[in-house]
């Protein structure tokens, strides 16, 4: 089962880890995580519980369907499509090939989405 989350800006990341380190620092706002331990079946009750209330989402996949989105970008905003004041979801993609995804990678992803912008309907590329 998920974890509560602990601030405004909802982090779902492939790399709990990085982002657990470094949670209230990214791009001086205050970060929650949402650790997904299983993808299928996937977790749509769990998810949008713990996502009520956020202001906005960010998904960082380490993964991408060509011609889409991160996967767990796509399948989140399924998820959340119907439920009714549904936060913003900001997908990003990095870490591709094995490339490391550092706190810098992350605070880039929350600067990003705090910007005031719509989410774009894809994935954004990050990298380093």
């Amino acid at each position: 089962m998920l974890g509560p989350l602990t601030a405004s800006v909802d982090l779902s990341a492939a790399d709990a880890k990085l982002v657990g380190e470094t949670p209230s620092d990214a791009a001086g706002v205050a970060v929650g995580l949402v650790k997904v331990r299983v993808f299928r079946p996937f977790p749509v009750e769990a998810l949008r519980q713990a996502l009520a209330g956020a202001r906005r989402v960010v998904v960082l996949d380490r993964n991408c369907s060509y011609g889409a989105s991160g996967i767990f970008y796509q399948e989140l905003r399924a998820a959340m499509c119907d439920v009714e004041l549904a936060p913003p979801i900001h997908g990003f993609i990095a870490g591709m090939g094995g490339r490391d995804v550092t706190p810098a990678t992350v605070k880039a992803a929350v600067r990003m989405s705090t910007k005031g912008v719509r989410p774009a309907p894809q994935s954004v590329w990050l990298s380093e």
